[in-house]
This record gives C-alpha cells, structure tokens and sequence, in this order.
C-alpha cells in the first residue's frame, strides 16, 4: 500500500508542475459523527465484535487540480488532509482522490470523489490503509467561490492479525492471541467552502 500512495503522491505532485489552468482550493468543516471499529475472528467459536465511538466535528483542506475539463463533466485529482479527531483515539485521514464533476446547470454539479486513504492516530492500531468515496452537490456563488455539501465514507482494512482476546466465560482456549480481521468504518458529512483560480490567463474557471 505504501508503494501506492506513493506512485499516487508523485501522480499528483506531477500534475501540478504540469497542470491544466485550473486549480481549487476547498476548506471543509466535518460535522460531528462516529466511527465503528470491528474485529472478525477466524475462529467459529470466538464471538465476533463491534464498538462505536463519537467523533466531534473538525476542518479538512483540500488542493484540487484539473486533470481533464468537458463540456458537461470535468475531472480533478486531490488531496485532502484532515486535522487531528478526539475520540476515544486521536485520529485523521489524509486521502489521495480522482474527482468527477458533472455539470447539472451553469451553477449546480454533482461531485463524486473516489481514493485512497490513510489512517494516522495516536494509538497502535494494526490497520493503516483504506479507500474512501464521497457523493455530494455543489453550487457556484461566483465567479471563483462555490459552496459544498458531501458525504463520505471511509473504510480502513488491511487484512488479519493476531490480537490479544480476552475470553468469554465458558470458551476454553489454548491462546489468547487469535486471528482477526479488523476494520474501521467512518462516514461523515461535510460543508465546503470552494474557492477556484486560473493558473494561466485563458478561459473561464469552470
């Protein structure tokens, strides 16, 4: 996975020093929410689990640069690094993302974001790597300024482990470690606030 965002990393780094003429900045405030973290065990005898915690609300910047541009849908490549959540763990996602905008009418779109994310927290967590995807409108205020609305979701699984189990009455077993597969699933709603520019002095910022 670390081979992948990296591949990714350089994809977008590229894509700025030869970019297309339109760029976006996107500052984003992620409502309050929650996030379930589940252990699958391979074992038949051992109960599987899942716990919810709360996630108070936080900011996310975005860079988004232009990598195609139609008449009726447009596509960005971004990156999104999100600030630090307390929850019952400290934790961010920063995601690497393609991005298609299809136009509805000369101020309304519909975005949708598909990437990869990373998992970065204060805790050791086994689990690190993940995809997300985002749905959502969008409305153009201005000339450069456009407000968002989105919803995303995030899934963190990177396989199994061996994780310590701390029993259930009447299930004798020779090893406290056990062999789970863990995930993380975290959604969020967001709103947006956009701000557009050209690179070059040509054409229109949508």
């Amino acid at each position: 996975m670390m081979n992948k965002l990296r591949t990714i990393i350089i994809i977008l780094f590229i894509s700025i020093l030869f970019s297309f003429d339109y760029s976006r900045m996107r500052t984003s405030w992620d409502m309050p929410s929650d996030y379930m973290f589940s252990k699958d065990y391979l074992s038949d005898l051992i109960i599987d689990t899942e716990e919810t915690f709360d996630v108070p609300g936080s900011i996310c910047i975005a860079y988004e640069q232009s990598i195609f541009n139609r008449k009726k849908i447009n596509g960005l490549l971004g990156a999104e690094f999100m600030l630090g959540k307390d929850s019952n763990i400290t934790m961010a996602f920063h995601s690497v993302y393609i991005m298609p905008i299809i136009s509805i009418t000369d101020n309304a779109f519909l975005n949708f974001k598909l990437g990869y994310t990373k998992l970065i927290t204060d805790h050791d967590i086994p689990i690190s790597d993940g995809w997300m995807f985002s749905l959502g409108p969008e409305f153009k205020i201005s000339e450069n300024w456009a407000i968002n609305f989105s919803n995303t979701w995030y899934e963190i699984s990177d396989g199994s482990f061996e994780v310590d189990f701390e029993g259930t009455p009447g299930l004798d077993l020779d090893n406290n470690l056990q062999e789970a597969e863990l995930k993380m699933d975290y959604n969020k709603f967001a709103v947006s606030i956009v701000y557009g520019f050209m690179r070059k002095d040509e054409g229109e910022n949508k």
